[in-house]
């Protein structure tokens, strides 16, 4: 029997803003392929932000490629959920996949900044710093990167 996730995280954050919104962006080299947007919170104001992200992989198969990436917000003390499905960029695997979690650096959120919570890289390197991972020089070293991310407004 499988399990129900291969890879789980969670991210806190605290923080002011109207939006909070998470994203899975897909490039092929230097080339955005795919721009999604997975959850969304919006708040009537400006106003505190604070909560939590969870996130899970599910598989297609025991110790196989992951499928779907599920979402879920604790935010104020309300509770929103969202899910991607890796089938829609059909990453190619067969020489191996590379990936980083936690991928922003500790210290206040910006408003407006991108923050990677994970990144996937069919590339022979991958970076830990979200900076990095958004570079030119960076996606044009990996034929397919996935970025997963945050963004307040």
């Amino acid at each position: 029997m499988a399990p129900l996730f291969i890879a789980s995280a969670k991210y806190d954050y605290n923080t002011s803003g109207k939006t909070i919104s998470i994203y899975v962006d897909y490039y092929e080299k230097e080339v955005q392929k795919k721009h999604d947007l997975v959850l969304n919170v919006d708040q009537m104001d400006e106003g505190p932000l604070a909560g939590t992200i969870y996130s899970g992989l599910t598989s297609t198969e025991e110790l196989g490629d992951f499928q779907d990436l599920l979402v879920t917000i604790n935010s104020n003390k309300a509770r929103y959920t969202g899910n991607y499905s890796f089938e829609e960029v059909n990453l190619n695997t067969e020489n191996g996949l590379l990936f980083t979690e936690n991928a922003f650096e500790d210290g206040k959120v910006t408003k407006g900044k991108k923050y990677v919570m994970q990144a996937w890289s069919t590339g022979q390197k991958i970076y830990n710093n979200e900076k990095d991972l958004f570079s030119n020089k960076f996606l044009k070293e990996s034929p397919q990167t996935v970025l997963f991310y945050f963004v307040i407004e």
